[in-house]
């Protein structure tokens, strides 16, 4: 008994070893990452695009620079075990993909795609981001990280989603939340007599929205929370019908989804077959929020 005891401390210390060891490689890297980054946020959170600045020989030469460093360290990061978990691979392989051709952009003057690429950068960051739990984020981001203040960026939209990526979702929330009322009040009331509204106003909101709803659903795993945010602004005047309606499917659909048990946890493949081939085989709601 003494000696399975033993091995299994043996075990428990290497394995914790080894964990902090890889959290250690793995902050390494992002930290490198990160000084190259906020040297890109003017052009990856900028509302209006950056085509003339880019126009700036001296300016292109900067973020291809800062760009292939970024590059350079995802790339060395394939060595770094922790990097190679099911979970982080894919989003490391793709990023790697998604750099290079940000850069030949860059090198061949197609600024609009360029800048295009520039702002998914932040969405593949996030893939992996919201994997980590709050105490491994802190450990592989590292207190220096997100310093950045609100003045270095445009708009409270564009801060709250620098928040969001750096994990620090209370903050983003209130960001995203003052996005939103301020973007209400730009939207004519005219707009909500419209079908459909494109105007940059209703997408921010919506995007804000979206934002919110994710850390309440997949973060927080808090449908409840999730329905108080979203009928704060199910009746807001100055929304246009088409994303009335839309905040209302989602309304109904964690509604749904707040009856689930998760005390009891289905096998992957009753889950699959109880709530996702249904949806699949739904065809009609494949163009819907639902």
């Amino acid at each position: 008994m003494k000696y399975w005891l033993l091995l299994l401390f043996i075990f428990s210390t290497t394995t914790h070893a080894e964990d902090k060891f890889q959290a250690t490689q793995a902050k390494a890297v992002m930290g490198s990452v990160y000084e190259s980054f906020v040297k890109i946020i003017p052009y990856v959170y900028a509302d209006k695009a950056n085509y003339e600045a880019l126009k700036v020989k001296k300016n292109q030469e900067e973020l291809i620079a800062n760009l292939t460093d970024i590059s350079n360290l995802f790339k060395g990061a394939k060595h770094v075990e922790f990097f190679q978990k099911p979970g982080f691979k894919p989003s490391l392989d793709t990023i790697n993909s998604h750099l290079e051709d940000t850069i030949l952009s860059l090198q061949s003057h197609n600024f609009v795609f360029a800048l295009s690429r520039l702002k998914a950068v932040t969405a593949l960051c996030v893939s992996c981001h919201s994997q980590l739990s709050d105490s491994m984020a802190k450990n592989a981001f590292g207190e220096a990280i997100g310093k950045e203040k609100r003045s270095r960026f445009e708009s409270d939209y564009a801060f709250a989603n620098y928040l969001y990526l750096l994990r620090r979702f209370t903050e983003a929330v209130n960001y995203f939340e003052m996005s939103i009322n301020t973007n209400l009040e730009k939207t004519k009331s005219s707009s909500n007599s419209k079908v459909f509204d494109d105007n940059s106003s209703n997408q921010e909101i919506m995007g804000a929205i979206r934002r919110v709803l994710s850390i309440y659903t997949k973060i927080n795993i808090n449908p409840n929370k999730a329905i108080s945010f979203l009928k704060k602004y199910q009746s807001k005047k100055n929304l246009s019908k088409f994303n009335k309606e839309t905040i209302n499917t989602w309304i109904k659909s964690l509604e749904r989804w707040k009856k689930y048990d998760s005390s009891k946890p289905l096998m992957i493949e009753d889950f699959i077959a109880k709530y996702l081939e249904p949806i699949e085989n739904a065809k009609e709601k494949t163009m819907t929020e639902e």
